[in-house]
């Protein structure tokens, strides 16, 4: 199919004016700080493994604005609006085949599999930087509240190897698109929250 040539000065028009909208949202969104508590029993196993990922997951989501206040179990969460609960456990045969992790968008809640993540890491010195990049990963898409990946960086579908040695050395990126989306998400998480808490109010007391 082709563009006549009017036609298409119009549409690289009105898609260099979409990357600058979408650049300019996520940059704002960026600079504006948003909190998520995040509530993770780790069970007492590989702490060190999981306070190095911490912190590489603070760095990743950093880069986008949001600052994660860290808890060592859920009960913190239970019932806390702008909050997740991960859960570590070792997969079953069947439990969403090749995945590192899931993410329940409803329920904002977090499943890590930590067998497969230290198969994936093929190696302790790589433990800790994949699988911070998988909680940093999974954390993204609970905020944004969507399942949708991108073609490169963080939140790629499946890494490869060259990634999975990448991230050893340095973060991956998240992509200017991934930004404006996780803060959407949250301003969408802000609107339901004010809405329950309008209806409580409207309750008459029992």
């Amino acid at each position: 199919m082709h563009f006549a040539p009017v036609q298409e000065e119009t549409m690289k028009f009105l898609i260099g004016a979409a990357i600058v909208l979408v650049f300019g949202e996520a940059r704002l969104a960026a600079e504006e700080r948003r909190v998520v508590t995040v509530c993770m029993n780790t069970g007492g196993q590989h702490q060190s493994h999981f306070y190095v990922a911490r912190g590489l997951a603070d760095k990743i989501l950093g880069q986008a604005g949001v600052d994660l206040e860290w808890r060592k179990n859920e009960e913190p969460c239970a019932g806390l609006r702008n909050s997740l609960i991960i859960k570590i456990s070792n997969a079953q045969a069947n439990s969403f085949p090749g995945a590192l992790a899931y993410t329940d968008l409803r329920r904002h809640q977090i499943e890590v599999f930590q067998d497969r993540v230290i198969l994936a890491a093929n190696g302790n010195g790589q433990i800790p930087a994949v699988l911070g990049h998988v909680l940093a990963h999974e954390i993204v898409h609970a905020l944004q509240g969507l399942a949708r990946h991108s073609e490169t960086g963080l939140m790629m579908r499946r890494w490869t190897i060259s990634e999975l040695s990448d991230m050893c050395i340095r973060p991956l990126s998240l992509d200017i698109a991934d930004v404006s989306l996780i803060h959407r998400g949250l301003n969408r998480w802000a609107a339901e929250n004010q809405a329950a808490l309008m209806n409580q109010n409207n309750f008459p007391p029992q």
